[in-house]
């Protein structure tokens, strides 16, 4: 049993040597611009009562399509991956397919567009075909599962014409994710939401925490839930969505933290790292949370000036700067580095009470986080209990698992660290307004590594079992040269059975098997 621990690193053969962490700064710089929020309008068709940006029906439509193409041309030679496109409502611009089309099809990014889906009707329903699956994903607001706790906060009739056109978007065929803002008066029923989305269509649910911030802190009822009312709600869903099939993002984020690698800190929020937000007002700001936010403003985005207002406006290092190793809160929390330390934007806005906020204080929904991430501790420990071979006659104590075991196909280090081979020392988080889109980024990465591989033989990955070429004889040499597994053990008497091999890359094992089956057996095998 020592010997696994010494192994795995979870015991040290001699005494660890630590320095103090400097903060996220000393470790990382700002070398590129991932995602781009872009806020086009104030206007809004509703008039929520806990919108974070207090839009509505009289709200500023906005600045014309032409700034936003300039705007999007200029993003772009620094953007990487993706646009968010929210409001107000994006619908409510006329021009939404242009700005859409612009993105996607001339510029080739990826969009999310933030949209509360009750505009789908008409025209817009028939140049939704014709935008792009591929690039463009939607995630929808409804908050509630019923029509009478949704239209309490929303307005009448919106639940039948939101869930209409999430029904309609995942028709069309495009990603979705359903999402609420958890409030007094809708958390006794959010644990439907799995089932409304897998009834809509959509792909995942996701759960925004309020902020201290827009219309919410007009209502004087007590609005924000206690954080033992919103674990008990989110392990509902959590329960719920795992029935169901549904994604539950909230959740799925933690995952990849918690079973990733070890040694890797997780320090704030990716704003101003690799985030930014252009208001409609047309100042950049450093999230859609924060935008508008007069002390936050970064400045002026008048041509050629993103990449200036990003690197050297005073804001933006202010919050680079920032760092969990400042939070005195969490000196010493054992999870302060798996939380991040927390939501940055929440911090912020909780902390400042009429003064200029706290980059590095309090977020009021960390004990949230943390016993989440226990959760999720205990469900892969046990997962992995309930697969141990208990049958094998080894009875000697076992390491069941450890931290970082699954991460090549769990981690959302999975990415960088399979192009680069160089594991990062500090990660950044991504905004809790949207995980959705993410949380299959280290499937797909693993999936493209593996599929390259399975194209070209990479003889590095190869292999720590060998068999005798008198067992692999009667196997394609192309199915020996791309096979990366570690071996299967196949018992011998298998004639006749019909074999399934889950991840079987090349098949190699599958050839073996088929060998062991004989003509009246079968032999499945299937990869990613």
């Amino acid at each position: 049993f020592l010997r696994e621990a010494i192994i795995r690193k979870i015991v040290l053969e001699r005494a660890a040597v630590t320095t103090k962490y400097a903060g996220r700064d000393a470790f990382l710089k700002p070398e590129r611009i991932r995602e781009f929020w872009i806020h086009l309008t104030q206007t809004c068709n509703l008039s929520c009562t806990h919108c974070l940006v207090s839009s509505g029906p009289g709200g500023d439509k906005g600045l014309d399509k032409e700034f936003y193409f300039r705007a999007m041309d200029e993003a772009a030679q620094l953007v990487t991956e993706r646009f968010y496109f929210t409001g107000g409502e994006p619908f409510s611009r006329a021009d939404i397919f242009e700005l859409v089309h612009h993105a996607s099809e001339t510029l080739g990014k990826e969009i999310v567009i933030m949209t509360n889906a009750t505009l789908f009707s008409g025209e817009r329903s028939e140049r939704l075909k014709n935008i792009n699956r591929a690039r463009v994903k939607f995630q929808v607001s409804i908050d509630g599962a019923t029509a009478k706790t949704n239209d309490a906060i929303r307005g009448p009739g919106v639940f039948a014409k939101a869930c209409a056109g999430l029904k309609m978007l995942g028709e069309l065929g495009f990603e979705t994710s359903l999402t609420a803002a958890v409030t007094a008066e809708n958390l006794a029923e959010l644990e439907n939401l799995p089932a409304l989305a897998k009834e809509s269509g959509a792909k995942s649910v996701h759960l925004m925490w309020l902020h201290k911030r827009g219309r919410i802190l007009d209502d004087k009822s007590g609005a924000f839930p206690s954080t033992e009312k919103l674990l008990a709600l989110a392990r509902r869903v959590k329960v719920s969505a795992e029935s169901l099939g549904i994604v539950f993002d909230n959740i799925e984020s933690l995952k990849l933290r918690v079973n990733g690698y070890p040694y890797v800190r997780y320090d704030m929020g990716n704003l101003c790292w690799e985030s930014l937000c252009l208001y409609m007002d047309g100042n950049v700001y450093p999230s859609a949370a924060m935008a508008g936010h007069e002390s936050l403003n970064l400045g002026a985005l008048n041509g050629g000036g993103l990449k200036n207002v990003w690197l050297e406006s005073a804001a933006a290092k202010k919050i680079r700067a920032a760092s969990v190793a400042q939070a005195d809160n969490l000196a010493g929390d054992a999870f302060r580095f798996l939380t991040g330390g927390g939501d940055i934007e929440h911090s912020f806005f909780f902390s400042s009470n009429g003064h200029e906020g706290n980059f590095a204080g309090c977020d009021p929904y960390y004990p949230l986080y943390v016993e989440l991430m226990k959760d999720v501790m205990f469900d892969v420990a046990d997962g992995k209990r309930r697969a141990f071979n208990t049958r094998s006659g080894y009875t000697a104590p076992s390491v069941i698992h450890a931290m970082g075991e699954d991460s090549v196909s769990c981690s959302e280090d999975a990415e960088a660290w399979l192009s680069s081979g160089n594991l990062p020392q500090v990660r950044l988080l991504h905004s809790n307004c949207v995980l959705s889109f993410d949380v299959e980024k280290p499937y797909r990465a693993v999936q493209k590594f593996y599929g390259k591989a399975a194209e070209k033989p990479q003889a590095e990955l190869c292999c720590p079992v060998k068999y005798d070429d008198a067992d692999v004889g009667h196997i394609p040499q192309d199915v020996l040269d791309r096979f990366y597994g570690c071996g299967s053990p196949l018992p011998p008497l298998l004639t006749g059975c019909a074999i399934l091999d889950l991840g079987c890359g090349a098949g190699r094992d599958a050839f073996l098997a088929a060998r062991l089956a004989g003509p009246a057996g079968r032999v499945i095998g299937v990869d990613m």
